[in-house]
C-alpha cells in the first residue's frame, strides 16, 4: 500500500456529514472527484471509498436535566442544596420577601461537573419564606425555601 500526499489539500473537498440515511443504513460510498485530475488520483479523475458505521461511536452524551434539591425545606434555618446536571455558568441567588436579594453566588461551569452542594446557615434571618432563584445560561429555577 503506497501512502501519497497532496500538494495543496485545498484542492479536495473533504467534509462529509452523513445524513440519517447514510446512518440508518450504516454505511455510505463516497466518491473523490478531481477536476482536473490531481496527483495521485491513478484511476482517472474519480477514487471511491466505502465508509462503514459503528452505531456506538460518537453516542451524543445523556441529556441530563438540571435539578435542584433542597432539604430540609421547611427548615429551623439550616439547609443544603443540592445543584445536578448543570454544565453552564450558574448564579445563585436568594431573595426574603421584601425581594432584598440576601445572597449571591457565581459558580463556573467546571465546578459543577459533579454536582454542587451548599450548605445555608439562615438562623440568624427572620423567619418565614425565601425565593432561591438560580440562573444557568437561558434557564431559571425558583424555589421556595421555608424557615420556621
Amino acid at each position: 500500500m503506497e501512502t501519497v500526499f497532496f500538494e495543496n489539500p485545498a484542492d479536495l473537498q473533504t467534509i462529509y456529514t452523513p445524513g440519517k440515511g447514510d446512518l440508518d443504513a450504516g454505511q455510505v460510498k463516497l466518491t473523490l472527484n478531481a477536476a482536473p485530475p490531481l496527483a495521485p488520483c491513478s484511476f482517472g479523475n474519480s477514487d471511491a471509498l466505502n465508509l462503514y458505521f459503528d452505531p456506538t461511536i460518537n453516542v451524543g452524551e445523556p441529556i441530563v436535566k438540571p435539578t435542584t434539591t433542597i432539604l430540609p425545606n421547611p427548615s429551623s434555618g439550616v439547609f443544603t442544596t443540592n445543584l445536578t446536571g448543570y454544565s453552564k455558568d450558574t448564579e445563585i441567588r436568594i431573595f426574603n420577601m421584601e425581594g432584598d436579594l440576601i445572597f449571591t453566588e457565581y459558580i463556573t461551569s467546571n465546578r459543577l461537573n459533579n454536582g454542587l452542594r451548599r450548605d445555608f446557615d439562615f438562623r440568624y434571618k427572620t423567619k418565614g419564606i425565601y425565593v432561591l432563584k438560580i440562573t444557568s445560561g437561558n434557564q431559571t429555577q425558583i424555589h421556595k425555601v421555608v424557615i420556621q
